[in-house]
């Protein structure tokens, strides 16, 4: 303190004014996990043939594609929606009965 009783405590020559972060911080975010799982969903859909993985495939995939930013690779996210889909398009080829709980 400046020694005067009842003295501003404050000390203006170390106020720092705050930057605002412009990009977001690098690092793993979730729209990636939302294409690896797509990926992966779609993989495993081909080799196991059950539905329900291809589907949630093609929702990550959707999901991936609706937060993905202008800035990124398309090539990657046409490649993800396609295999998706081509998971699910092969997945009912090989047994076209609907979907069953048991």
């Amino acid at each position: 303190m400046d020694g005067s009783v009842g003295g501003d405590p404050r000390r203006p020559q170390k106020v720092k004014t705050y930057d605002f972060v412009k990009d977001p911080p690098e690092g793993i975010s979730s729209n990636d996990v939302l294409s690896f799982m797509g990926l992966i969903f779609s993989v495993l859909g081909l080799l196991l043939k059950i539905k329900y993985i291809c589907w949630l495939a093609v929702y990550c995939v959707m999901i991936h594609f609706c937060n993905s930013s202008y800035r990124e690779e398309g090539k990657q996210t046409f490649s993800l929606v396609m295999l998706a889909v081509s998971a699910l398009v092969m997945t009912y080829m090989q047994n076209p009965h609907p979907m069953t709980w048991s």
